[in-house]
């Protein structure tokens, strides 16, 4: 097993600094105070992993985790981003402060995500002539990083069609946008009067 090496900044009073090295040199071990015994269990204090594992709240950024929220929501929902659209340092409409959880945008309501994701749409078929939802799919969540057959197959069954056929996907904006929130979150917790706003928006 390999022996944590942990270095506690304590922020009170002259601030102590405290460090415990478990490897031995010269067949000794080393203590970097005298008030803290030897075998002391740092990781037992913090309730922190062994030193090598990752220290992170599941499912949580470092950032979501000052922010806090309602942390039975799923991410995109949290967020106001229920598409998870990814922060590049675009300016999109109506951005929250900070703008994101370290990786997902994050909106002032979800009228502006929903916005956001139906934005992106429109320009998938302007730009892209994607206009089936195959190719919408494949696009919006890559399949080298998701299983987007499995994706297409749910948004086109949820629509009705096939997921080579061919949609007006302007026309079918919403119907899009629910089903793709819904796979997103696991949930689609929007009234259709909610998404029609957020796609009126855009």
């Amino acid at each position: 097993m390999i022996r944590a090496v942990l270095g506690l900044a304590l922020i009170a009073g002259a601030g102590v600094y405290l460090t415990r090295q478990g490897a031995q040199q010269g067949g000794t071990e080393r203590q970097a105070s005298p008030w803290i015994p030897l075998d002391t269990d740092f990781s037992s204090w913090l309730a922190l992993p062994e030193f090598g594992s990752s220290w992170e709240w599941p499912g949580l950024s470092s950032i979501e985790q000052t922010l806090g929220g309602d942390m039975s929501q799923p991410r995109g929902i949290r967020n106001n981003n229920p598409g998870n659209i990814e922060y590049t340092g675009t300016r999109w409409q109506g951005l929250d402060n900070p703008p994101s959880d370290g990786r997902f945008m994050r909106f002032k309501s979800p009228e502006y995500g929903i916005r956001a994701l139906a934005r992106v749409l429109t320009t998938y078929q302007t730009k892209h002539g994607l206009d089936y939802i195959g190719g919408i799919i494949q696009r919006w969540a890559p399949s080298h990083e998701n299983n987007s057959a499995a994706y297409a197959g749910f948004v086109a069954d949820r629509l009705g069609v096939r997921a080579t056929d061919r949609i007006d996907v302007q026309a079918r904006m919403p119907e899009l946008v629910e089903a793709i929130i819904s796979y997103e979150n696991g949930q689609q917790p929007y009234s259709m009067a909610t998404i029609n706003r957020g796609v009126s928006m855009a």
